[in-house]
């Protein structure tokens, strides 16, 4: 499973308006940074990913939830090492998925340390206006952290009227400032009641 940056070079330069590579590098870095603390705030990977014999502990019940939704695919399910067919209706026996839960009909997942495998498909598709929000919020987390490189990490801003204004990421490399947690704040895995 190879994790991607959210934005590429090309789309943080253009957002930044900067036409020359003399920064490909640190943009580069940003990107990658700016990804995965946006990763660490949601607490799931956004993007599809495919996921293979993650394994699970049995709990004797009839549902499970993946580790990374949406759920997209399921690919392959594993029960004590008993493979589990796909459910061919709504009654059958077999599993059936949903964007945040694997059930079962006519199975269990039985007792057991590791004894449940399943390879599946999870995230947003491209054209999901979450994802277009996540995008968004990387390109405004990488601007921010590209203008304050070189800011003491206590100033919040600066500004001249009517000349020059400038707001800066707070808390030092790797924070994210307030507008990103913003747009993130609908998007956050939360646990449950």
């Amino acid at each position: 499973m190879a994790i991607v940056d959210f934005v590429t070079l090309a789309e943080s330069k253009a957002w930044l308006r900067i036409t020359t590579s003399t920064d490909d590098t640190l943009i580069t870095r940003l990107n990658a940074a700016a990804s995965q603390a946006i990763r660490n705030e949601l607490g799931y990977e956004p993007t599809t990913q495919t996921y293979t014999a993650e394994l699970y502990n049995g709990h004797g019940g009839i549902a499970l939830m993946p580790r990374q939704s949406p759920v997209t695919a399921v690919s392959a399910l594993t029960i004590d090492g008993i493979s589990v067919p796909a459910a061919a209706s709504v009654t059958g026996s077999g599993y059936r998925f949903s964007a945040s839960k694997i059930s079962l009909n006519g199975y269990a997942f039985n007792r057991g340390q590791d004894n449940v495998s399943l390879s599946y498909t999870a995230g947003l598709a491209g054209g999901d206006p979450k994802l277009s929000v996540i995008v968004h919020a990387c390109l405004v987390a990488v601007q921010a952290f590209y203008t304050s490189q070189d800011v003491d990490p206590n100033l919040a801003g600066e500004s001249v009227p009517g000349v020059y204004s400038a707001q800066y990421a707070q808390g030092g490399a790797g924070k994210l400032p307030g507008p990103v947690l913003a747009l993130l704040a609908p998007y956050k895995r939360r646990a449950p009641l």
